[in-house]
């Protein structure tokens, strides 16, 4: 047998490593695709949530603007993985009063209907539809709270808040649902504050996404053991429009 030389033996060894080499790269390469392709399917998954909520406030505006007591149907898909969790007012964190100074105008209820997964969730609240992507925090559908001037040079504030009348339930099982929806009630109500200031205390499941827009609006903001507080000096009337949503599920 011919035995190998120095250079033989430098040849070899560099193939070894050169083989090991490739072979590193090629498990790198195949988990980041893995990995990506994960990430990937999980984000669709998370857009569709999303989509799904959006579709539903389109359906919940139309009963509320036509006042509609008849039930109407819509089947929400739910993604793989996501449970559907639909809360009554009640039974839900989520509310928003309205004050003149420290006098207490009203005190409406929201409720909730979320998609949530381990690290994602897409809310419709209020009217609003909010999604938080592993805590990157954006809006599907702005929270309906508008200013609009006056000859007085002081502004109208037009808010309009969506409340679910339900049973509080979940739902898992990964396939499209049929909820059942109609408008209960729409109820108007206006008041003068008289050179008061506007205050609005509101508990949400992302307040971020209400101060955005209140902010927006000229709003001063800050928090309360939580609550988010928002003032403005600069408004003369307030007009809220409160519709009752009813969300039941087909069974």
């Amino acid at each position: 047998m011919k035995a190998f030389d120095d250079h033989a033996v430098s040849e070899l060894l560099g193939y070894t490593i050169l083989v090991g080499i490739v072979i590193l790269a090629v498990i790198s390469l195949t988990s980041t695709g893995t990995g990506a392709i994960y990430s990937t399917v999980k984000y669709q998954e998370f857009l569709g949530a999303s989509g799904a909520l959006k579709c539903l406030a389109h359906q919940v505006s139309s009963s509320a603007v036509s006042n509609n007591t008849f039930y109407r149907a819509y089947e929400m898909a739910v993604p793989a993985g996501y449970e559907l969790e639909v809360k009554d007012r009640y039974d839900d964190l989520g509310s928003i009063r309205l004050l003149a100074d420290d006098t207490p105008l009203t005190s409406l209820r929201t409720g909730s209907v979320k998609l949530k997964s381990p690290y994602r969730y897409a809310v419709f609240e209020g009217g609003a539809v909010m999604m938080n992507d592993t805590g990157i925090l954006s809006e599907g559908r702005k929270p309906m709270i508008y200013t609009v001037g006056s000859q007085s040079g002081r502004d109208v504030l037009y808010i309009s808040i969506v409340s679910i009348v339900s049973d509080t339930w979940t739902y898992s099982n990964g396939v499209p649902i049929t909820l059942r929806i109609r408008c209960g009630s729409v109820k108007c109500m206006n008041w003068t504050l008289d050179g008061k200031n506007a205050t609005l205390l509101i508990d949400s499941v992302e307040p971020g996404i209400w101060e955005k827009r209140l902010v927006g609006l000229g709003f001063s903001t800050e928090y309360e053991n939580g609550t988010l507080k928002a003032t403005s000096g600069k408004v003369a009337e307030i007009y809220v429009t409160y519709a009752e949503i009813g969300v039941t599920k087909e069974v």
